[in-house]
């Protein structure tokens, strides 16, 4: 399937929900009216015994509350609006069981039976992965979103079905960039996230994992676009971070809705203003061989922001989308 990727009319972002596991219920929710099985009949090569599933190893499965290949509950224990339509779900962890996620690039998914449809959707936590007690899912409420509407009507105390670790993409250690447990990058020493909405999650994870490491000395550029103001998810963390460390640390915020005084730049603020290679080109770094860019978004964004990242120099080895 991974040569045809970029090649599938629904885009990537669909397939890779369904990356390393079973699709048959992401392929039904999108294609409810193709008979599959027939278009597929000269394909079938046998079933799959399911006693040839290896089990997990007693250690894991006693440390960590997700499952790799078999969905778990989690109960819902608190809900708190961050932001204009932005929710944040606190689920609780069985025990002294960690969630389950090690690396940044890691996700999980989110499964629920809706309007008669088994509807997935893949989701990074904002809590840290050594989190125990309970983690956090960061969702954006679109009044026309299946899943994001259903987890908004949850009462506290509901649970909801989740499975993983997900993710090809890796940031194991310092400097290094791995897709599939294969190193891309290992001499990193600037990272760049540019992100869209709750596209934040992720990179916040891969934030974490740089500044809290004393031997990682990476540093990192941050372009988060949003609406306006009121749709930034994560500014409470951000800016302390890019004031504490200024010579490292360097937190762009890209505000499609005009302030008072219009397109007026208000220190790590654009106002006004939409997100495009000139821009892009005066906020990041040069792409030199040990710069990384990285960007996670809705599918359009994540199409036009690989396609801007290339004419302004960065190659595609050099370029990761969460």
């Amino acid at each position: 399937m991974t040569p045809y990727l970029k090649f599938h009319p629904g885009g990537i972002a669909d397939l890779l929900l369904a990356a390393g596991g079973d699709c048959t219920d992401l392929f039904n929710e999108k294609h409810p009216w193709v008979n599959g099985h027939s278009m597929l009949e000269k394909c079938y090569i046998g079933q799959l015994d399911p006693d040839s599933v290896t089990a997990n190893s007693n250690s894991e499965s006693s440390r960590f509350a997700l499952d790799k290949t078999q969905w778990r509950h989690f109960t819902l224990a608190f809900k708190q609006k961050v932001s204009h339509q932005t929710v944040k779900f606190t689920f609780e962890l069985p025990g002294t069981k960690l969630l389950g996620l090690e690396t940044p690039g890691q996700h999980l998914k989110v499964r629920a039976k809706i309007n008669g449809h088994m509807v997935e959707r893949a989701f990074t936590p904002t809590s840290k992965f050594s989190q125990s007690a309970s983690f956090d899912l960061v969702v954006k409420i679109y009044p026309d979103g299946v899943m994001s509407s259903y987890l908004d009507n949850l009462a506290i105390g509901d649970t909801v079905e989740m499975l993983g670790p997900q993710g090809v993409l890796g940031y194991p250690e310092a400097g290094v960039v791995t897709v599939g447990g294969q190193s891309k990058m290992t001499n990193v020493r600037h990272v760049v996230m540019v992100a869209a909405g709750t596209g934040i999650a992720p990179m916040l994870q891969l934030f974490r994992a740089i500044m809290e490491n004393n031997k990682d000395t990476t540093k990192i550029t941050l372009v988060d676009c949003n609406h306006s103001l009121r749709h930034i998810i994560a500014l409470a963390q951000l800016e302390p971070l890019a004031n504490m460390f200024p010579d490292r640390v360097m937190v762009h915020h890209v505000l499609h809705e005009a302030s008072e005084d219009d397109s007026t730049e208000l220190g790590s603020f654009k106002t006004g203003k939409q997100l495009d290679k000139t821009m892009l080109a005066e906020l990041l770094p040069k792409a030199s061989p040990d710069v990384a860019a990285f960007h996670c978004g809705p599918p359009a964004f994540d199409e036009a922001v690989g396609i801007m990242l290339k004419s302004i120099g960065f190659k595609e080895k050099q370029i990761f989308m969460f």
